[in-house]
């Protein structure tokens, strides 16, 4: 089997959970005081099949006290590959993945937004 056949890279809306504020539950290179209420983000996953990849968002999700809002869209990373639409960075966070005992990993950078936004 292909190494790459197991990993599935979504673009995800997520937010804190109940009791949580989001500037607190992020790394952000830049200081800025901006409050954040939520941001778009590239999650990796391993899993045998999708169905497996969108559970592991949700417990990924809850696990760093965040909620999964909207799932955008979910792409197998062996098809990415083939086709040669992969950055070096993601690259190297799916290789990171692959040679870890982890099944989840939000990938840099996220793209965080105000309310109103």
């Amino acid at each position: 089997m292909k190494p790459y056949k197991e990993f599935w890279i979504s673009f995800v809306q997520i937010g804190p959970d109940q009791g949580y504020h989001f500037n607190d539950l992020i790394d952000l290179e830049q200081i800025s005081n901006d409050t954040y209420v939520g941001a778009w983000a590239n999650i990796i996953t391993r899993a045998e099949k999708i169905e497996n990849a969108i559970e592991i968002i949700y417990q990924g999700a809850k696990e760093k006290n965040m909620k999964v809002l909207f799932i955008d869209k979910i792409e197998n990373i062996e098809t990415l590959i083939e086709y040669e639409e992969l950055e070096t960075s993601v690259m190297a966070e799916i290789e990171w993945l692959l040679n870890s005992n982890y099944v989840f990993l939000i990938s840099d950078p996220i793209f965080p937004y105000r309310a109103g936004d």
